[in-house]
């Protein structure tokens, strides 16, 4: 694949849009880089939960373009001994360059073929001087100080070599679980976990479509029976009231509450277990 510049920077954080910390982050960017293209997936992650910036990036990988940088910044350890990294994804026709911290939050990025180095920060905020900009290292920030920078320099067609210490070879690695299931007696049960709960309080789970055989399903969260509930083919469908499940826009089972939230309902949380049920014919 040639080398390109200008490439564009697909940024998602926890930081949200109250503060000024991504308008900081894009300032820097866009002093080393007049021209550059960032687009936000998004900063409202819930605060420090990297498996739900995991969630998000396992869903839209296959929505980026071949040649692209991620710029991820959900960061509880922020100021700790963890390594900030630069990776590079690479197959045949694709190029995937990902910045950020090293606890896991690009594990649906890596594969076979990945590379990953953990960036040297002095070496960032010396080139960062180059452009007039007088970062220093905080304890805080590191989505100013360092990825912001290094996610510019590479959107420019820079090396990554020139801002590396030592390629990592066992990076932190956080999968999601796969549902399983059992047949008893004719009956199927499929367990999964929640993964996700998005702002209109649906709750997002890991049970894959092509494993739910009808349209009537009993319900358990964390061993709570939830009852019996349809699945429809639209939230137009659901009544008002009514708990209903849907195969969200990624193929996987979610449980809604028409116009309001299912999590707040069901007090469902992120890694709540999910148990559903059916006759198995």
């Amino acid at each position: 694949m040639p080398k390109k510049k200008n490439i564009p920077i697909f940024f998602l954080t926890d930081y949200g849009n109250q503060d000024e910390y991504v308008g900081v982050v894009k300032s820097v960017i866009q002093c080393i880089n007049p021209n550059s293209k960032v687009i936000d997936i998004t900063h409202e992650i819930k605060s420090h939960d990297v498996h739900a910036g995991i969630y998000i990036l396992s869903k839209i990988i296959d929505y980026l373009p071949r040649f692209c940088i991620v710029l991820g910044v959900v960061d509880p350890g922020v100021g700790s001994t963890r390594e900030g990294i630069v990776g590079i994804s690479q197959t045949k026709d694709r190029k995937i360059f990902f910045v950020g911290p090293n606890n896991g939050l690009f594990t649906p990025i890596f594969s076979e073929k990945t590379r990953i180095f953990e960036i040297d920060h002095k070496k960032v905020i010396r080139e960062s001087k180059k452009f007039g900009l007088n970062l220093f290292i905080s304890n805080t920030f590191h989505g100013r100080d360092i990825f912001g920078p290094v996610s510019a320099f590479l959107s420019l067609g820079r090396n990554y070599k020139s801002f590396v210490k030592r390629e990592i070879t066992s990076p932190v690695r956080i999968d999601i679980p796969n549902a399983s299931v059992t047949l008893t007696d004719g009956r199927k049960t499929i367990k999964g976990h929640v993964i996700y709960i998005d702002k209109f309080g649906n709750i997002v789970t890991n049970i894959k479509d092509e494993l739910i055989e009808k349209n009537q399903l009993h319900i358990e969260i964390s061993g709570r029976s939830i009852g019996d509930i349809r699945i429809v083919s639209s939230y137009a469908e659901g009544k008002e009231g009514e708990i209903f499940g849907i195969i969200g826009s990624y193929r996987t089972l979610e449980i809604s509450l028409k116009q309001a939230s299912a999590s707040e309902k069901l007090g469902a949380k992120i890694f709540d277990t999910v148990s559903i049920s059916f006759e198995h014919s």
